[in-house]
């Protein structure tokens, strides 16, 4: 399992070679519920899901929101 800094130079590193700058990246991690409430209100879809993403980014400049489903991500470990 990688470190937070390993996670973090990655990331920094990839924006770099796409010449963009990580401006913010929010991480939220909740339940089945609430990521179908989000799935249904705004991707229109009727399902379960384990990540949904929206992005705000500029030209240069990467912001966005990760949502992820805790029990999504317990039901997958499982499996996978």
């Amino acid at each position: 399992m990688p470190t937070r800094k390993t996670l973090v130079d990655w990331i920094l590193l990839v924006a770099y070679q796409e010449q963009k700058v990580v401006k913010d990246i929010s991480y939220i991690f909740c339940d089945d519920e609430y990521l179908l409430h989000l799935n249904k209100k705004y991707l229109q879809h009727d399902t379960y899901t384990d990540v949904i993403t929206f992005d705000y980014s500029t030209s240069k400049e990467i912001t966005g929101e990760i949502y992820v489903s805790i029990d999504r991500v317990r039901e997958n470990a499982l499996k996978f």
